[in-house]
């Protein structure tokens, strides 16, 4: 008897903690959506190293713009020359100048690659914020729909123990049994344990929300929100702005500037130089020296590395258009499979409401019969749970509706922070 009343005092210490209200349980900011998309986008680890490769591009644009600058030198020291006429050793001193007057184009090129280089990073960075975006609302709603859930518990718990104390007078006023007591009170005990499960999986959800926007792990963080309702997809604009599809694109403008660049490495390089001081080594100064001149060069011949550089970029490219190809046809295809999915989830909502009307229609009349001894306490449990799992389904659906929702917003170039939404629990 005595184990009994401790394991009595255990589960009604643990229905009086979930059934607390979570705000005076939880000491933590509360987060909505809007400021933690704006949390990730200011401080998550992963966007703030692709804008840090977005600095080195930019730096090494700038680097190629100097190297098509003319250059100027100084130099000086001491040279020893024997030759068959003559033998000179004394100091020089000169200042020294090119230009590169023509490169074949190699200069122009080399700009174009580098800015679609620099646009290749910012594509990435917009996937990835994109990326981001969908697994962090995914958990967000996750997180509201434990919530609702552990709600819904609390509930529960109170209802079972009602009939549980119901069940309790009817067996010591002999109409029942101590069987009908115990029913109530298995259901309690797994209630408790669906409880528990739901908060182990709330701190995990939780410790890579805190992860994906770099918040503390110590600290704590408190969601609230509601669930969207999601309309149509218009397909077209999801292919348009695909992320994915426009950085396949940029790959492809790369490739082709590779093999334009490939292409004029035959051209003719034209270089003018100058070289001004004393050029040639002598004892004494006599008076300034002076080599001026324009000079041109052309590669003749390279082993076939022209040729071969060309076919693999042609190669390459063939290869970028299939996958472009491929990849919108995915995308497509998963635009479709999402707006299917869509439809699907309405419906399904529509069938759970009208289960969750006859479940409570069905739980009241057994309750009233078991009242008038007609109903035995499995049959009460039986009806509890009926309407327990419509409630758990349309949290359910709601739930599978949000997720899908940003799912289809991830294929989007440009999701935005704050959607325009309605309560979908309501």
């Amino acid at each position: 008897m005595k184990r009994c009343s401790v394991l009595n005092r255990i589960g009604f210490i643990f229905s009086l903690t979930i059934a607390l209200p979570s705000s005076l349980l939880a000491e933590g900011k509360v987060w909505s959506l809007a400021a933690l998309e704006n949390r990730v986008a200011e401080n998550n680890l992963e966007i703030h190293s692709i804008q840090s490769e977005h600095g080195i591009k930019n730096v090494e644009r700038d680097t190629l713009e100097s190297r098509f600058q003319p250059t100027l030198y100084a130099k000086a020291g001491f040279i020893s020359e024997k030759t068959i006429d003559e033998d000179r050793t004394g100091p020089v001193a000169t200042l020294e100048g090119r230009w590169n007057i023509y490169r074949g184009g190699r200069d122009k090129l080399a700009k174009k690659t580098s800015d679609l280089e620099i646009r290749a990073v910012d594509l990435e960075l917009a996937a990835r914020k994109q990326s981001l975006t969908f697994e962090l609302r995914s958990l967000f709603y996750n997180l509201l729909a434990l919530k609702e859930k552990k709600k819904l518990l609390r509930d529960e718990m109170q209802v079972n123990d009602k009939q549980r104390k119901v069940a309790q007078g009817r067996a010591s006023s002999g109409v029942a049994t101590r069987a009908d007591e115990l029913e109530f009170r298995l259901r309690g005990q797994e209630l408790q344990s669906t409880a528990s499960s739901l908060q182990a999986e709330e701190e995990k959800n939780l410790v890579t929300v805190k992860n994906i926007a770099n918040i503390a792990q110590e600290e704590k963080v408190v969601v609230e929100g509601s669930f969207p309702r999601h309309s149509a997809i218009d397909t077209k604009i999801l292919i348009n702005d695909s992320p994915a599809i426009l950085r396949m694109k940029n790959t492809l403008e790369i490739i082709s500037q590779e093999k334009n660049s490939i292409n004029s490495t035959y051209k003719p390089e034209i270089d003018a130089f100058a070289n001004v001081g004393k050029i040639y080594p002598s004892e004494k100064f006599k008076k300034v020296e002076s080599v001026l001149g324009v000079t041109l060069s052309m590669p003749l011949y390279d082993g076939r590395l022209q040729q071969s550089a060309l076919q693999i970029a042609q190669l390459s490219q063939q290869k970028a258009q299939l996958e472009i190809q491929k990849l919108e046809l995915d995308t497509t295809s998963m635009i479709e499979g999402v707006e299917i999915e869509r439809k699907e989830i309405e419906r399904l909502r529509e069938i759970n409401d009208q289960r969750l009307a006859y479940a409570q229609k069905y739980l009241t009349t057994t309750v009233q019969e078991y009242d008038r001894g007609v109903k035995n306490s499995p049959d009460v449990v039986g009806a509890l749970e009926h309407l327990l799992s419509s409630k758990v389904r349309r949290i359910d659906l709601a739930l599978q509706s949000a997720v899908l929702g940003a799912k289809a917003m991830s294929l989007k170039g440009n999701p935005t922070i704050n959607d325009k939404v309605t309560g979908d629990l309501q």
